[in-house]
């Protein structure tokens, strides 16, 4: 606790708290006015706002919109259901099916959107048939009714001779 007090020790007592409880100790981020490279820009831009801003971008390169996007087109992509731009990472991930259903519908109307199919069925994780899908007992996933029907089939038991538990039964 010494930290955090100023001690003295003549007079055995605490004489004031610590400067972390009155004034800024960690003095603040200078913002950066400028980028050396558009990717610098983007993870600027990333830090300040969390989604790629062009314009912001633009003023730190001092340059224009049109040339950052053309600097960075291999980090960033446009996403079709929202129309702002996301960069690679967080598009490619998620419901990626979902989000190349509606890219592939969008881009009937308008064929920029070719490149989001692509990469979106590029980023497709490959299917896992049934047989190779393991359920432990118990998985919060399985349906207690399935559990049942399952140990009734396998014990040649009545289904109705079994009761359900759960870890949240009390």
């Amino acid at each position: 606790m010494l930290a955090l007090e100023e001690y003295d020790p003549d007079e055995k007592k605490v004489t004031k708290l610590a400067d972390i409880f009155t004034k800024q100790i960690v003095p603040s981020m200078a913002r950066p006015t400028s980028a050396d490279t558009d990717h610098d820009a983007l993870a600027m831009s990333l830090d300040e706002f969390g989604y790629p801003n062009l314009e912001y971008m633009a003023k730190l390169r001092g340059s224009d919109v049109e040339s950052v996007m053309k600097g960075v087109v291999d980090r960033v992509v446009e996403n079709p259901e929202t129309g702002f731009l996301e960069t690679m990472d967080e598009y490619l991930s998620g419901n990626v099916k979902a989000k190349l259903a509606a890219a592939r519908t969008m881009a009937q109307s308008n064929p920029e959107y070719e490149r989001n199919v692509k990469l979106l069925e590029a980023a497709l994780p490959g299917e896992i048939p049934a047989h190779r899908i393991t359920a432990r007992i118990g998985a919060p996933w399985v349906q207690p009714e399935h559990l049942a029907g399952y140990v009734a089939e396998k014990m040649n038991l009545k289904p109705e001779r079994l009761t359900p538990f759960s870890s949240s039964t009390r």
